[in-house]
């Protein structure tokens, strides 16, 4: 598609309790169902184990990816509030909803978020928080570059990326991989 983006990545979410963590991942992962630029969460097949204690409450490191409109800024900024705004039809997922909303989190980004057809590759790094029903949106970290086979390769995007520019420049070690495919 175009004007969209994908990332990858971590969120290293942080909440008073293990269950807390537990029960905001099952309400996201629910929420996301309804969404057509996903943001996915990859839990551990052992939650409870990841969960650690950090200072006044707990955390978890999870993998993340996703795609967006345009940035994926507007995932990492609408985590909390997808999954605390999307009405539910299950009356567990409801009540789930209402006890969390007014808890604290928050989550801290890690996000490689690059487009082809935007011509873009970024990393950056967001804090979004959750407080009683308000949420704030942090950028503290961001690098974007040209979508060039040069930058995917600096990043460790794709195995072997070549682009006109890239495969000039190379021009003998491109050669040779593809008489190799011949």
């Amino acid at each position: 598609m175009t004007n969209t983006s994908t990332a990858y990545g971590t969120v290293i979410l942080y909440a008073n309790s293990k269950r807390d963590i537990m029960d905001f991942i099952k309400l996201q992962k629910e929420s996301e169902k309804k969404e057509e630029y996903k943001t996915t969460i990859l839990p551990p097949k052992e939650l409870d184990k990841n969960i650690t204690p950090h200072k006044e409450g707990y955390t978890i490191t999870l993998d993340i990816h996703g795609t967006s409109s345009l940035t994926f800024d507007f995932n990492m900024e609408y985590f909390f509030k997808n999954p605390f705004r999307t009405p539910f039809e299950e009356i567990e997922l409801s009540l789930l909803q209402k006890r969390l909303k007014s808890k604290s989190f928050a989550a801290d980004f890690h996000i490689i978020n690059y487009s082809p057809s935007l011509k873009f590759l970024s990393e950056v790094k967001f804090v979004t928080i959750w407080e009683h029903t308000k949420t704030e949106f942090y950028s503290y970290y961001e690098e974007s570059e040209d979508y060039t086979a040069a930058n995917c390769r600096e990043i460790g995007l794709y195995n072997d990326p070549y682009d006109p520019d890239f495969a000039l420049r190379h021009f003998n070690e491109f050669i040779l991989k593809v008489r190799r495919k011949i």
